[in-house]
């Protein structure tokens, strides 16, 4: 039987040492790998419990008032997060992250004015043509 919230949802566990007390390499490096999102995962609920007093608390899942607070205390953190990242490296990444949006955008920019050029050139050409 299983237990806990893997019964509800999906989860990644980090593999318990066989009856022989060892780990594959693969086995050690996976559980290093899970341990690591663990850590930015605690990071970021711990940031929202300071934030957020109503997140402190215990409740009850039924209660709809608490998950749309909690849903928008979620928004609110993952903005803090934006203006103070909760490790250098999330800065760097954000900021990464921008540009590749702001060169997509500009790519999109680009191929919509192309569009635009090529329909108007054909409009003429069909006009002079008349």
């Amino acid at each position: 039987m299983v237990q806990g919230i893997i019964s509800e949802l999906r989860a990644i566990i980090p593999k318990k040492k066989s009856r022989n007390g060892t780990l594959t390499a693969q086995e050690r490096r996976r559980n290093r790998h899970i341990g690591e999102d663990r850590i930015i995962c605690e990071n970021f609920y711990g940031r929202k419990k300071v934030l957020w007093k109503a997140t402190r608390d215990k409740t009850r899942h039924e209660d709809k008032e608490m998950d749309i607070i909690d849903t928008f205390c979620t928004l609110l953190t993952n903005y803090d997060i934006i203006k103070r990242p909760l490790r250098n490296e999330d800065g760097v990444y954000y900021k990464n992250y921008l540009k590749k949006i702001k060169r997509e955008g500009m790519e999109k920019k680009r191929k919509r004015e192309e569009k635009n050029r090529r329909y108007r050139n054909n409009v003429l050409r069909r006009r002079v043509g008349e």
